[in-house]
């Protein structure tokens, strides 16, 4: 389902906020601007207010201060695992 919900059966309109290609379609089929219902993340003007920041430089490896890796240990999380088919 397309429109001004913003929302469409293939889920992917309502996960990135941006209209997928066959809603694209059916704004243009519906005489609708697209950009109207791109989400504002997504505009030229904010994307720039990301970058026009200055990133500090990383220093250079030998002034990192060093870490102990010794008190980490993995463990593995069974629930996470796929489930076998079948």
């Amino acid at each position: 389902m397309y429109g001004p919900r913003r929302t469409c059966n293939c889920g992917a309109f309502d996960t990135l906020r941006y209209p997928c290609a066959h809603a694209f379609a059916a704004y243009q089929n519906l005489r609708l601007d697209p950009m109207r219902y791109v989400d504002e993340v997504y505009k030229i003007e904010n994307m720039y207010n990301v970058w026009r920041h200055v990133f500090p430089s990383v220093p250079d490896e030998r002034k990192w201060s060093s870490v102990s890796l010794s008190p980490f240990k993995l463990l593995l999380d069974r629930d996470l695992r796929r489930k076998p088919k079948g």
